[in-house]
């Protein structure tokens, strides 16, 4: 059994996944091409995005439920996740949106589980977020880190309405991650 805030933080990622599903499922097959003017990925690229990034995810959050000494380093390895990402969607941008809604909710339930197996004194450890092309790493608590990953979902389908509708990207980074977080926080 979950303890309570890790329930709640995977009840939230279902709402929020069940919300992106339902606009992906409102495409016309015609818009997964599109890209936003000053972007590089196509509409369907975010979609493969969120296929591919929970068993990377899994593994990183069953590294911090490992006994001192028997691998948990916390996701201490240092590697480009903007690289890795690129590569991951390229390597599935020919699939059909049905496929990678299925890739979706097959890695889901891994990540679900790996969730549900944090303890308390885990959600509120320190965990070093490496950072990426748009965020600057820096240290801060796991459930932290938690409260504003819920929300991937929701960005990344607002990254993909906007490269359909052809308008530019939506502004991202370290101020609009808090900003984002803290109304979804107000609004909660």
């Amino acid at each position: 059994m979950a303890v309570e805030r890790a329930q709640a933080i995977i009840d939230r990622a279902a709402e929020e996944r069940l919300r992106f599903v339902e606009f992906v499922r409102s495409v016309p097959e015609a818009g997964w091409a599109k890209t936003s003017p000053d972007g590089t990925w196509q509409a369907r690229d975010y979609v493969a995005h969120l296929a591919s990034i929970d068993p990377l995810l899994t593994a990183w959050f069953r590294s911090f439920q490992q006994p001192a000494g028997e691998g948990g380093d916390g996701g201490a390895r240092a590697f480009s996740i903007d690289e890795w990402n690129d590569g991951q969607i390229l390597s599935r941008r020919g699939r059909a949106i049905d496929a990678l809604l299925d890739e979706l909710a097959a890695n889901r339930e891994g990540l679900n589980a790996a969730l549900a197996g944090f303890t308390d004194e885990q959600l509120d450890a320190t965990i070093h977020f490496g950072g990426d092309a748009k965020r600057v790493p820096r240290d801060l608590a796991l459930h932290l880190w938690l409260s504003g990953w819920v929300l991937h979902d929701r960005w990344h389908g607002e990254d993909a309405r906007r490269a359909i509708a052809g308008e530019p990207e939506q502004p991202f980074g370290d101020e609009a991650f808090d900003r984002v977080a803290r109304e979804a926080s107000d609004a909660r």
